[in-house]
């Protein structure tokens, strides 16, 4: 007889454990479908075709001479550099626009320019 039988006695087992299997994904008898994917087709809009926003910031971009970022746009503009970072974005999705990837201080930024053949509406 060693201490921890000594002190705390001999272990057995319960003889029937009553456990729970947690099955996620299962609810109903259901098996889990992940959702559809989106996928969104832009139609590639003439730039005399875009709305709001996007029509502003693009005219904005056909004076740049070199590639800039969304902060130098939204000095610009009445816009924060995060919605004009979402409209470059877009812009570029849409065929409008190019981009190069620029590092700066650690931070990887985007940096957009006007395409060539959307230069001349």
């Amino acid at each position: 007889m060693n201490l921890t039988e000594y002190f705390y006695g001999v272990f057995t087992p319960p003889p029937e454990v009553a456990s729970t299997i947690h099955r996620i994904g299962f609810s109903n008898g259901e098996r889990y479908v992940p959702p559809k994917k989106i996928v969104r087709n832009w139609v590639n809009p003439k730039p005399n075709e875009l709305d709001g926003s996007r029509k502003e910031v693009f005219k904005i971009m056909k004076f740049q001479v070199k590639p800039v970022t969304a902060e130098i746009i939204a000095k610009k503009t009445r816009w924060t550099r995060n919605h004009c970072s979402m409209i470059m974005a877009s812009l570029f999705k849409m065929g409008l626009l190019t981009r190069v990837k620029l590092r700066q201080n650690g931070t990887l930024l985007y940096a957009y320019s006007v395409k060539k053949e959307s230069n001349d509406d």
